[in-house]
């Protein structure tokens, strides 16, 4: 008789997603809207640096932290301020989002350092976001060579944090679903969202061209069983009225379970 796969992967909401709210909010809308866990994003508010104000929020709405993300600026001062919040928070992800086409100065600081914390810090997973298309060059990544990145994160000895969304249609669905056994693996989350025809990246997921469902069956055969964690570009004029931000939130994590946790697909 077949096995059957059981979801174990949680669905985390970034507080990217909020950007421009305060924490206390995200935090509130995130418990409304029946998120279990927070990845926190470190460069767009002084909230987020401020690692007693942020327990004391984990504790209001008994709503934990498991991933620190940091920018695609990334130096060792916002690095060592990550690290200084997983030791407070108990989380133990750092999410490293890769640097932008040419900056040299972020790429050369995972490269000469990357190594050292994970040395320091053995307690802590280390993990990068991949790029999108157009900024392959700075890892460097080839634009149309998806297997790249495995072997880079293989040299920096990190596990990859894969944003589907920065990925070429093509290479999702051909590169990455075909060799999805020896992907997950070194993966130890998926921002969830969707693109447009146009290329935008990060739109809701039921408003883009991605095969979501597809790639949530994919995933679930390979008992994959770290996190989900959504990342979407809310319209100004949505994030403008708390209760219509709050109802896009809570049909994302609708369709998570919709098309990832209640689905059954027998494992391979």
């Amino acid at each position: 008789m077949a096995e059957i796969a059981n979801s174990k992967a949680d669905f985390l909401l970034s507080t990217d997603t909020l950007s421009g709210y305060g924490l206390d909010i995200i935090f509130d809308l995130a418990k409304s809207a029946w998120f279990q866990w927070l990845d926190l994003c470190v460069r767009k508010s002084f909230d987020a640096r401020n690692a007693k104000y942020i327990k004391k929020l984990t504790k209001k709405y008994d709503l934990p932290v498991r991933i620190v993300q940091t920018s695609n600026s990334v130096n060792a001062k916002e690095l060592n301020q990550a690290l200084d919040l997983c030791e407070v928070l108990w989380a133990r992800i750092i999410s490293i989002n890769a640097p932008r086409y040419l900056d040299i100065r972020a790429y050369n600081f995972i490269l000469d350092n990357l190594a050292n914390y994970k040395k320091h810090n053995q307690d802590i997973k280390f993990t990068i976001v991949n790029p999108s298309d157009e900024n392959f060059f700075a890892l460097p990544i080839p634009k149309y060579h998806f297997k790249n990145i495995v072997e880079i994160i293989k040299k920096y000895g990190c596990y990859l944090w894969l944003d589907i969304a920065n990925l070429n249609q093509d290479i999702l669905e051909w590169e990455f679903l075909r060799k999805i056994d020896k992907f997950v693996p070194h993966t130890s989350a998926f921002y969830i969202s969707d693109k447009t025809k146009l290329g935008r990246p990060h739109v809701v997921p039921w408003e883009g061209i991605l095969k979501l469902q597809k790639i949530f069956s994919h995933i679930k055969k390979q008992l994959f069983e770290w996190y989900f964690s959504l990342k979407i570009d809310i319209e100004k004029s949505d994030l403008t009225d708390v209760d219509r931000a709050l109802l896009i939130l809570q049909k994302t994590t609708a369709f998570y379970k919709n098309y990832y946790v209640d689905i059954e697909v027998e494992v391979e």
